[in-house]
């Protein structure tokens, strides 16, 4: 989990803007991280904490999901949120919002590994999207982000898995890569980020090649860095990127991302087998 917080940090500065390539600096100056790592930090304590009490997964609804979202938000109030989501967080309501946006992308991977079957699986991912997206088409994109890296922890091949996203999904899994480098659009739209984070995620050679690949393709890139590294994190668990590791908890621990990490940290060791670096 955490490497999907670095891909958000690594693509904090790079969002919707011209520089795009394979060998930028991954962490310039002013590198931070956004909602998309807050708000998987939100859906995995929601999960793991319904799972230490003993109750099914199953019996969550989309409201405890919106509970859970806004009092993560509510304690980073700055995490560049859109303002529509923004105002929805700082409200009363727990109706969700009609949205086509991203955010419901990058945040849906910790249900992945935590869903005892396909089914509970999906009406979990539809939960968390539905909470606060109205929008059919972003729980469909929440859905694909959680169905890939599903089935990529079950062990389905690449390909063949390619093949189902087209198919039950109509997501493209061989984007033209230097047509998206060249465009000069920057669309946060739910369906486009999943396509290509997922994309990135099964063309990737490694974690890193995955990070460089986002960057080359430019656009919504802490969002769609967060998606590709999730999926990254279901074909190899345990994979570890240091010393950018390193350098994105000190940017979290400057920023009061303690409680965050904690939450990060303990879901890798149970989920991820991931070994945490001592004292950390």
């Amino acid at each position: 989990m955490i490497n999907s917080a670095i891909a958000d940090i690594t693509g904090s500065t790079y969002e919707g803007g011209d520089l795009k390539g394979f060998n930028l600096p991954l962490l310039p100056p002013k590198s931070r991280f956004t909602d998309d790592t807050v708000l998987m930090v939100a859906t995995a304590d929601l999960l793991m904490l319904q799972q230490e009490a003993g109750h099914a997964l199953d019996k969550l609804t989309k409201e405890d999901f919106a509970r859970h979202y806004k009092l993560w938000g509510r304690q980073y109030p700055k995490a560049e949120y859109s303002p529509q989501f923004k105002a929805w967080l700082e409200s009363d309501s727990l109706e969700p919002i009609y949205s086509l946006g991203s955010g419901v992308t990058s945040r849906v991977f910790p249900i992945a590994w935590m869903a005892e079957s396909e089914t509970q699986m999906m009406s979990l991912a539809a939960n968390s999207a539905n909470s606060t997206h109205e929008a059919p088409e972003a729980a469909v994109a929440a859905c694909a982000v959680a169905y890939t890296c599903y089935h990529l922890i079950q062990g389905k091949d690449v390909d063949s898995l390619k093949a189902t996203l087209e198919q039950k999904f109509f997501l493209p899994m061989e984007p033209n890569w230097k047509s998206l480098h060249e465009s000069q659009s920057f669309s946060t739209n739910a369906e486009d980020v999943a396509g290509i984070g997922i994309a990135v995620g099964l063309t990737a050679i490694n974690h890193e090649d995955a990070l460089k690949l986002v960057l080359y393709a430019g656009g919504d890139t802490d969002t769609i860095g967060a998606v590709a590294l999730a999926v990254m994190d279901a074909r190899n668990p345990g994979y570890r990127i240091p010393p950018i590791e390193q350098k994105c908890r000190d940017i979290l621990l400057g920023a009061s991302g303690e409680p965050l990490l904690e939450v990060m940290d303990r879901f890798d060791r149970l989920f991820l087998n991931q070994d945490i670096p001592h004292g950390q």
